[in-house]
Order: C-alpha cells, then sequence, then structure tokens
C-alpha cells in the first residue's frame, strides 16, 4: 500500500510541474504626433490699412465723380490686401 501512495505521489508531482515565467519584452516606440503651430506669414501681413471709402469721408465728397473714386480705390486696396491674404494663408498649407 505504501508504494500504491509513493508511485502515485511521483507520478502527480510530474504533473505538478510549472513552466518558469517569460519576463515581459518592453519595446519602446517613437510616435509622431502632428501639431498645430501659428503660421508666422500671417503675422507679417500687419494691420490692416485705413480704407479711403469710409462713410463720413465718402459724404464729404461734394460731387459724385469723387464719391465713385472714393468708393473704387477702397474696393481696389480691398481686393490687393485680400490678395495678399490669400497668398499668405496658402503658404501656411
Amino acid at each position: 500500500m505504501n508504494r500504491l501512495f509513493i508511485v502515485a505521489a511521483l507520478l502527480l508531482s510530474g504533473c505538478a510541474t510549472t513552466k518558469p515565467e517569460v519576463e515581459p519584452v518592453i519595446v519602446t516606440k517613437e510616435v509622431l504626433v502632428p501639431v498645430a503651430v501659428p503660421c508666422q506669414a500671417l503675422k507679417d501681413l500687419g494691420p490692416e490699412p485705413k480704407y479711403p471709402d469710409e462713410d463720413a469721408a465718402v459724404l464729404a465728397q461734394e460731387s459724385l465723380y469723387d464719391r465713385v473714386l472714393l468708393i473704387t480705390r477702397g474696393r481696389l486696396m480691398r481686393i490687393a490686401r485680400l490678395a495678399e491674404f490669400t497668398a499668405a494663408k496658402a503658404s501656411c498649407l
């Protein structure tokens, strides 16, 4: 009977062996994340100019020709400013 217990204990102890634990592998990876940067070209435009076609300036003109001339100058200045702004914005993309 003793022999039976010894054989059973040996057989069970053979099944009870554990596998050695494997050390975890640590891998460091570099992840590139885009960061928004303010565009310098838009800052270089400077402040918006004073346009000559303000209401008070147009109403102060006596003739219709002078009024239309002021409005046209203001429009051309705005078109030029918009062209500069569009070019600066396009360079930022």
